[in-house]
């Protein structure tokens, strides 16, 4: 039995292998749920985990630079679209991503993947450049990084107050502001019909963003082949299980009286699986990932997606 450490977000598609009901072939996990900021550090920093989640736009990174600790496994366990995360005063003009340019925007992070595919949609939706936005930056990288032609200021503040404030004219965020709880509310998300607007992005483009990849320790799969597709199928029958659960019982997953309309709607645009894994079903997203790193972080990615992982 070969027994490996798991660090993984508590999220409901991994649910069944973090209590043990999925289990991989001959393998035992040693799970740690945290949220997800923090094993992305430790990951990142430490490589403390044998198995865990790693922001994609590190992985591409430490692919590029070479001698990764990890390998990456086709299993996405966290992706979201990222119009929605840009968010404005209540009281602001700006009603779409094209007004944007030669604005002030707040930021987590320059290297973040949510950010990377966010430069990505501007350019190529909107002809907006990184370098015709001034970044505004309120937390240090987790990997150094330095960025020619693109302005970025470091502040010591957070992005709540830069919008308040009116130092900024958008954030970027991965939590709405507390302005926008206010009642009236004092912030709102720049794009009014965002909903809309990334359903239609989708549909356009296959892109649903990537911002994690589950990562297994080089060492160990150096010295086991077999351990990747054995945890890639676990990780896939887990979320098979959170799928069916949730389509068989709407009544108890309803977070909301219309979840069940929720559902539906999610299932006529996605098909029967909204977060597919492997390399094929997901290649406009990991394309665009490496499209994006390529230009705005001159990183040296494979033609092919599919070099990026380790063979299942």
């Amino acid at each position: 039995m070969t027994r490996l450490t798991l660090a993984v977000g508590p999220y409901e598609r991994v649910r069944a292998l973090l209590s043990g009901e999925v289990r991989p072939e001959g393998i035992e996990l040693a799970p740690t749920t945290l949220p997800a900021a923090r094993i992305l550090e430790r990951m990142a920093a430490g490589a403390e985990f044998d198995v865990g989640e790693l922001s994609l736009s590190d992985a591409l990174r430490a692919f590029a630079e070479g001698g990764s600790a990890y390998v990456a496994l086709p299993v996405f366990p966290y992706r979201a679209f990222r119009q929605s995360m840009l968010w404005v005063r209540a009281s602001s003009e700006l009603t779409r991503l094209a007004d944007l340019r030669g604005k002030r925007i707040g930021i987590p992070g320059y290297g973040v993947t949510a950010l990377l595919y966010v430069r990505g949609l501007l350019q190529e939706e909107h002809d907006i450049a990184p370098s015709e936005v001034t970044w505004v930056r309120t937390a240090p990288e987790r990997l150094a990084l330095r960025v020619p032609g693109v302005v970025i200021e470091d502040v010591r503040s957070d992005l709540d107050t830069l919008l308040g404030s009116g130092a900024v004219d958008a954030i970027a965020t991965f939590h709405p502001p507390a302005a926008a709880r206010e009642r009236p509310p004092r912030a709102r998300r720049l794009v009014p019909n965002v909903r809309e607007v990334e359903a239609d992005y989708y549909r356009r483009t296959g892109i649903f963003p990537i911002m994690h990849v589950i990562g297994l320790r080089a060492s160990v799969h150096e010295s086991d082949a077999t351990i990747a597709p054995r945890l890639v199928a676990a990780f896939e029958l887990a979320k098979r299980r959170a799928n069916d659960e949730v389509t068989r019982s709407f009544a108890a997953h309803s977070l909301t009286p219309w979840s069940r309309y929720e559902v539906e709607e999610t299932l006529a645009l996605f098909g029967d699986d909204a977060f597919p894994y492997g390399v094929d079903p997901n290649r406009p997203s990991l394309e665009a990932a490496c499209r994006y790193a390529r230009a705005q972080l001159g990183l040296d990615l494979p033609g092919d997606v599919a070099e990026l992982f380790t063979r299942t």
